[in-house]
């Protein structure tokens, strides 16, 4: 889909689709930024909740804005043309949900490397072959046990780079603290994706500490009782489901209330 503004865009535009019948459910979202024009890639998009778009049942497309500006809309048309063709890199979990982060990447101290965590990695009308690159204190590989580089490519064929495994860990030998960093992945024509990293080094287990420092939480998300994910810097009164990350890889959820 190609969606294009007859003005320039001063009210923060976005052009939204939903897979379900009722406007309050999380759409697939794309601004319009400095653009007057955005390019939908129906294969390749998802709802803010990072869930792919159910292409075969769209019932809602519009336009949204903050109010503050008036803005014209031009056209919005479908396309098959190759002018319309740009990269497309889309990095997922083993569910398929897409992700900007992985946390909780650990290990004891002195018991290093971390177990390697699978993402997915996919490309389509690609130009060159896809650079995945991490920042020091991970390091990524094709197999979860070895081979582990600072980089990796994966090679297109016909401009395709068909749903690949990529393994990433923390480094062995680091100090016991947290650490933070990126993998970074790029490719000719593409605006290059972070995708945030978070993991720590552990209190080591034994004799003379049996148990190690206990249970951390690492990350903390809320989200409606029908699912939907709220941002964490605004929560609407009432219950929400309070879901918490622990240091041990374990998943606590409760129901919270917000007055």
């Amino acid at each position: 889909i190609v969606a294009r503004l007859g003005s320039n865009n001063n009210a923060s535009v976005d052009f939204r689709l939903f897979d379900q019948n009722n406007y309050w459910t999380s759409p697939a979202s794309f601004s319009f930024g400095n653009s007057r024009q955005v390019v939908v890639p129906l294969d390749y998009s998802a709802n803010s909740d990072g869930v792919p778009l159910n292409t075969k049942h769209i019932y809602i497309a519009g336009f949204w804005s903050n109010g503050s500006n008036p803005f014209v809309i031009d056209t919005v048309f479908l396309s098959n043309s190759s002018e319309y063709d740009a990269p497309i890199v889309v990095v997922s979990n083993k569910s398929g949900v897409w992700i900007n982060s992985f946390e909780g990447i650990h290990y004891k101290e002195h018991a290093g490397p971390s177990a390697g965590i699978p993402l997915m990695v996919l490309g389509d009308m690609l130009q060159s072959d896809v650079l995945i690159a991490a920042s020091n204190h991970f390091e990524i590989s094709l197999t979860e046990d070895e081979g582990y580089e600072q980089t990796l490519f994966l090679a297109h064929q016909n401009g395709f780079v068909p749903n690949t495994e990529v393994f990433v860990r923390l480094k062995e030998g680091l100090e016991r603290k947290s650490y933070s960093g990126a993998l970074t992945i790029s490719t000719e024509g593409f605006a290059a994706k972070n995708v945030s990293l978070a993991g720590f080094v552990d209190y080591p287990v034994g004799i003379d500490n049996i148990s190690g420092r206990g249970n951390d939480v690492v990350s903390v998300e809320f989200f409606t009782l029908s699912g939907q994910k709220l941002n964490n810097e605004w929560l609407p009164k009432g219950v929400v489901i309070e879901r918490k990350r622990m240091s041990d890889g374990s998943i606590v959820t409760s129901k919270s209330i917000v007055k």
